[in-house]
């Protein structure tokens, strides 16, 4: 009424830390000279995408520190830390935003412990980080208070998580959508169950909580059932599951998973596996590239295993010798260990589903791989899902070193005549994590490790395609991932023996598929 402006002076302890206290001003200046750049404008700190690092203590800082600065080479990216610490400083490539919080906690406010997470979600809409990486179990919280994906790492397994500088921001915040379970099968052999445990429990899950099911199968024994149930799994939940009737390996292996959402991943494990440490970190990297980064429907899966022979060919198994000394890509399913994606596993299911049904009932379709060894397994899931990427163009993603190895029992009287090939199969474990390529720099191998192209590799499966099905390859988004289009029988007369002259016709109708979304 008077004509004289309002002014509007901070109140909250946040704002007045952040924005400036006249009556803090001498003591603000003092701890860091990188918080007040952070005074001149809120737009100038958003100005690029973040990330944020909490250290609540100096052991977090040098614990995190490799990570800190591998992000802070980063130009495109700016790094915040935020630490209970003062006179904290972090000699990296390039100065990075320090904001000191122990100011705030000397305000009487800061003595109501429930207003301690509003509080914070204040500081954070200042600093709009995208990704907040911690050490502390206790922040976990954090992403619900603050709708910001919060990245917890213990200590120890910061040094094989450097990776994560490889991936955009935006890749990083998809990292709890990634629901990986692991699937192990096991019957009569309680030390190699053990030895498989033992190597999985020592592994590092980067904070992530992993589920563990263990398939006993209706030959185990008391002794791998006492073990199994005695187990103790501290990474995630433990499911056990025990077949009570005969079926056949293939029935195993389809039957061990099938995802409940798009996000969910398994890793399929038989008991002669040993694992390496490193064995989630590379499975999570790879998910996060080739599923989150950039979409590649032609990938269905990652191997942990580095295969040495090749074992597709019909005169029997060959040395793979033109394996690369990188990563790769190749037309096989790997059955030594290997993570299946979500979409490609429900399309595997039910094209197995209908072959079979077809293979043991009328035989309307015959499909035959040139030149596959598989091709006479009718009761191998492995000849299915060859026929599969055969007919797809499908590859899975290899590791130029191994992160498992399998273990052979052979009988006394095989081990002089087989003792030599078992280390074909025992390989060296991979103790590093490297870079990954982007998809179009791996080398490709079709089924037989033999190198090809991409376009060569589509254009055999649509050849064979349409020798085997009367249907034409979908184009249509909704068609993704639906094997229907496969499973056509060319029309032909079949001959139906009858008892009698007034039974009725079996109906001869094509096996219905349904895939779920």
């Amino acid at each position: 009424a008077a004509g004289i402006p309002s002014i509007v002076l901070p109140t909250d302890p946040i704002e007045r830390a952040y924005w400036g206290d006249v009556r803090l001003k001498s003591k603000h200046s003092q701890i860091t000279s990188t918080c007040q750049q952070a005074n001149q404008t809120k737009l100038e700190i958003s100005h690029q995408p973040s990330v944020l690092f909490y250290l609540d203590s100096l052991k977090a800082l040098n614990d995190l520190k490799p990570l800190i600065c591998q992000f802070n080479q980063l130009s495109t990216i700016d790094v915040h830390l935020i630490t209970h610490q003062p006179n904290v400083t972090v000699d990296c490539h390039k100065s990075v935003w320090i904001h000191p919080v122990d100011l705030l906690y000397r305000h009487p406010d800061w003595q109501q412990f429930e207003q301690l997470p509003m509080r914070w979600k204040h500081l954070f809409t200042s600093i709009q980080p995208h990704l907040i990486i911690h050490t502390s179990p206790m922040m976990r919280a954090m992403q619900t208070i603050t709708n910001v994906t919060s990245i917890y790492l213990p200590s120890q397994e910061i040094q094989h998580a450097l990776w994560m500088t490889d991936l955009s921001l935006d890749t990083l915040t998809k990292w709890h959508q990634i629901d990986i379970k692991l699937i192990v099968t096991t019957d009569k052999k309680p030390h190699a169950l053990s030895r498989l445990l033992t190597s999985a429990s020592e592994a590092y899950y980067l904070g992530d909580s992993v589920d563990l099911s263990l398939l006993l199968d209706v030959s185990s024994d008391r002794l791998t059932h006492t073990f199994a149930h005695r187990f103790s799994w501290s990474h995630g939940q433990k499911s056990m599951r025990h077949r009570i009737a005969h079926s056949s390996k293939a029935s195993l292996f389809v039957e061990s998973w099938y995802p409940s959402h798009r996000h969910e991943y398994a890793i399929l494990l038989h008991q002669d596996l040993e694992l390496s440490p490193l064995f989630y970190s590379w499975a999570k990297y790879s998910v996060l590239k080739y599923r989150y980064q950039s979409d590649h429907p032609d990938l269905f899966g990652i191997s942990l295993y580095a295969p040495r022979l090749i074992e597709t060919d019909p005169s029997g198994r060959h040395l793979f010798h033109q394996r690369p000394s990188s990563d790769y890509l190749m037309q096989w399913p790997s059955y030594l260990g290997a993570l299946y994606f979500p979409d490609h596993w429900r399309e595997f299911h039910d094209y197995i589903t209908a072959r079979q049904a077809d293979t043991w009932g009328m035989a309307m379709q015959s499909v035959v791989v040139p030149n596959l060894r598989s091709n006479d397994w009718v009761k191998s899931w492995r000849r299915y899902f060859e026929e599969l990427v055969y007919l797809r163009g499908y590859v899975m993603l290899y590791p130029q070193t191994s992160y498992a190895t399998v273990h052979m029992e052979l009988k006394k009287k095989f081990m002089t005549h087989f003792g030599d090939a078992l280390s074909l199969y025992q390989v060296p474990l991979a103790n590093t994590t490297h870079s990954l390529l982007n998809v179009d720099q791996l080398p490709l191998f079709d089924i037989w490790g033999h190198p090809i192209d991409q376009k060569t590799l589509k254009d055999r499966g649509l050849a064979l395609q349409n020798q085997v099905s009367a249907c034409l390859p979908s184009i249509a988004p909704e068609d993704k991932f639906d094997p229907t289009d496969l499973l056509c029988p060319f029309g032909r007369i079949v001959s139906v023996e009858l008892e009698n002259e007034d039974d009725p016709i079996p109906s001869l109708l094509p096996k219905e598929i349904h895939v779920y979304l």
